[in-house]
């Protein structure tokens, strides 16, 4: 193999022997910090923890020791960062790494802004996965691929409580009036029986789509039915779709699943992680497609 994948956690990669994932930092308000490795701290204890949670990029040596040892070996490096329209810091650093890195191997670090996560990151790193397994690309070759693609991906989030999201600072739905005149998600984030899409714009933010009225178990196979249809399916490929929940609680996502195998050759679903977590809440779904 010419050429290794890596990501930061942000991405949420479905775990296989070979995935390499470099995790980010989750904060407490009592300040404890935590790797996003799934072991350090679960969804469900930050979902039923009383403390607050922010995050923070991965570290600079964690990028460093991990680049390193595969420069090492003679493979060239491509990281898929978390968008840098939510996490700045993911793409700065690690690509900051990168530039040291490149000036002291043949072989080259590849940093690509995702433009997307979670969801839309899990779907993102499978395409990209499989094209590894089938061709032998180098890593300048497969940036290329990964900068066409990451264009196609359109991830949304179905968000039955938006007040850790307006929390979270992330609210560019005042930016992308032009996209949807709805810009005023802070004074609704807590009223009853509303429900939010929240989706990646094409610059990698995150932006308040549409507000309906949904029961929390119906409201994501609700914001599915609307994206997925008959008259819509034209615009997407039919080889694969991606759906996540952070802490399933209400949310039914066989329900989901058997509704999208209609259309999708390929359903797979994969838990968000602990990056959303941080402000998220339980039933925090993502749906991710890749356009025509």
């Amino acid at each position: 193999m010419k050429t290794v994948l890596t990501v930061d956690s942000g991405i949420c990669p479905i775990l296989r022997e070979d995935t390499v994932v470099i995790p980010a930092q989750i904060i407490s308000d009592t300040m404890d910090t935590y790797r996003d490795n799934g072991k350090e701290i679960t969804n469900r204890e930050m979902l039923e923890s009383q403390n607050g949670y922010r995050t923070s990029a991965p570290l600079m040596g964690d990028f460093e020791d991990t680049f390193r040892s595969l420069l090492e070996s003679g493979v060239d490096v491509v990281h898929l960062s978390m968008s840098s329209g939510i996490s700045e810091g993911s793409v700065n650093i690690s690509q900051l790494v990168a530039n040291i890195c490149n000036e002291k191997y043949s072989n080259q670090v590849y940093v690509v802004d995702s433009l997307t996560g979670a969801t839309g990151g899990t779907l993102l790193y499978e395409l990209v996965y499989r094209k590894l397994l089938t061709s032998n690309l180098s890593g300048r070759e497969l940036c290329s691929a990964l900068e066409s693609l990451k264009k196609r991906i359109q991830t949304s989030f179905y968000v039955p409580d938006a007040s850790g999201y307006v929390r979270s600072g992330r609210d560019r739905s005042s930016s992308h009036l032009v996209d949807h005149a709805l810009s005023w998600s802070t004074r609704l984030a807590n009223l009853t029986s509303l429900k939010f899409r929240v989706d990646f714009h094409e610059n990698g933010d995150l932006y308040l789509k549409k507000i309906f009225r949904s029961s929390s178990r119906n409201g994501m196979l609700q914001m599915v039915k609307d994206i997925v249809n008959d008259r819509t399916m034209d615009s997407y490929d039919s080889q694969l779709a991606v759906i996540g929940n952070l802490y399933q609680k209400d949310v039914d996502m066989e329900k989901i699943r058997i509704y999208l195998a209609q259309y999708f050759d390929q359903v797979l679903e994969q838990e968000i992680g602990a990056v959303v977590a941080a402000y998220g809440c339980p039933d925090l779904c993502g749906l991710a497609l890749v356009k025509k």
